[in-house]
């Protein structure tokens, strides 16, 4: 089972405020018809009104023990993948990555790297890990 991001705990609760619980945390998804499987961090539903939804998130804490921009790299490619896998086995839901706050607006507000985020059209949930809160949801 893959590992967990040290942050997740607070995106679950953040989420949770928001009216989302978690169905799947390790959520699985399939890569070829045989036996290769990936594994996005959270499959959530939300059950409240206005509207019902299913989200699938990759959660990104960006650790210090890696350089931000090699968790970027690395991130945009599981979102792919990820996002081609959902597509591949007709799964319900949208793809987001949730990222903190404070790496939104240092890291992901860069002129280059905003125009990668878009042109690539991640899904992003921006979290205040402080406040556990979701402060904005960004979808193309």
């Amino acid at each position: 089972m893959p590992a967990i991001d040290y942050c997740e705990p607070q995106v679950i609760r953040a989420l949770n405020r928001g009216g989302y619980r978690v169905t799947d945390q390790s959520f699985a998804l399939r890569i070829d018809i045989t036996r290769g499987f990936v594994f996005a961090d959270l499959r959530l539903v939300r059950t409240t009104e206005p509207l019902s939804s299913i989200i699938v998130v990759e959660v990104k804490c960006f650790p210090e023990t890696r350089t931000a921009l090699d968790e970027l790299y690395g991130a945009i490619g599981q979102y792919i993948v990820y996002r081609e896998a959902m597509l591949f086995n007709a799964v319900e839901g949208t793809l987001f990555l949730a990222v903190p706050m404070t790496v939104f607006e240092t890291l992901l507000k860069r002129p280059v790297l905003d125009a990668a985020i878009r042109e690539t059209k991640i899904n992003l949930i921006v979290v205040d890990l402080e406040h556990e809160e979701v402060r904005q949801w960004i979808r193309w």
